[in-house]
């Protein structure tokens, strides 16, 4: 799984590898859905930022399977090089599709 992230500011080198580890990808539901493991992190441009997961898996007939993407929010979570930042962590829950 292949996600680009585009935020409303720009993140200059410093900021970068800070921004990058306050995303994550988790297991959610069933309970024994493997863990998925970063495999590249690459920024396209300043304010663009592109993750690519592995050992994520389908959905099939017998169990529909999710996972959910989180960005860190707060005063410790993700900051622009302008120092704005969300307020609170977003999360989103994503299916696996079949």
């Amino acid at each position: 799984l292949t996600l680009s992230l585009r935020f409303s500011e720009a993140f200059e080198a410093s900021e970068r590898v800070a921004a990058a580890d306050a995303v994550s990808l988790d297991a959610f539901f069933p309970g024994d859905v493997p863990a998925p493991a970063t495999r590249s992190v690459h920024w396209c441009t300043n304010d663009t930022l592109s993750i690519t997961w592995e050992l994520l898996r389908r959905s099939d007939a017998a169990c529909t399977r999710y996972y959910q993407l989180r960005i860190a929010g707060g005063e410790y979570g993700i900051r622009s090089t302008s120092g704005a930042y969300l307020e609170s962590d977003v999360s989103v829950v994503l299916e696996a599709g079949l």
